[in-house]
C-alpha cells in the first residue's frame, strides 16, 4: 500500500493495512495536487473554470499537471506487474484516470464526483497497456 504524505491518506492506509496484512509506505508521488493550466494552456479548459483555478492554493498547484503526469508514469512503470493499492486524493485519481484514457487535460474535472473511500482499479490489458477496470466503486468494510 502506497499512500500520500497527508494525515488523511496515512490514516486510511493504516486502516487498510490492518485489514490486508500489508505494509504501508508514504510516497510524495501521491501528494494532493490540483492540475492548473499555464497561461499558454488555459484554452484547454472551458472559460467558466478559469476563475476556479485562481483559488487553488499555491502549495497544491501543479502547472499543466506535469507533476501528476510524471507521478503516474513512474508508478505505472515501477508497479504495473504488481498488485498495489494507492491511497490518495480525488483530483489525483481523476488525473491518473485521464492519463490512462489519454484524454484532453480538462477531462479530469468532468470525472466524478469521486467519493471518499472509493475504489478505482487500473490494470494492464492483454497488450500490457493500462486500462480502467473499476471506477469510483463504493467499498463496504465489515465492522
Amino acid at each position: 500500500v502506497l499512500h500520500g504524505p497527508s494525515r488523511r491518506t496515512s490514516e486510511t492506509a493504516r486502516i487498510l493495512t490492518e485489514g490486508l496484512g500489508a505494509g504501508a509506505v508514504p510516497s510524495d508521488l501521491l501528494a494532493d495536487r490540483t492540475p492548473v493550466p499555464s497561461a499558454e494552456r488555459r484554452g484547454d479548459y472551458p472559460t467558466h473554470r478559469w476563475e476556479w483555478f485562481e483559488d487553488v492554493p499555491e502549495a497544491e498547484r501543479d502547472l499543466d499537471g506535469t507533476e501528476l503526469t510524471a507521478a503516474w508514469h513512474k508508478l505505472w512503470f515501477e508497479h504495473h506487474d504488481e498488485e498495489i493499492v494507492l491511497v490518495t486524493h480525488a483530483f489525483v485519481v481523476a488525473w491518473f484516470v485521464r492519463e490512462v484514457l489519454n484524454a484532453p487535460p480538462a477531462t479530469w474535472m468532468r470525472i466524478g464526483p469521486i467519493g471518499n473511500a472509493t475504489l478505482t482499479s487500473i490494470g494492464p490489458n492483454l497488450a500490457g497497456e493500462p486500462v480502467v477496470e473499476t471506477f469510483n466503486a463504493e467499498v463496504v468494510l465489515p465492522i
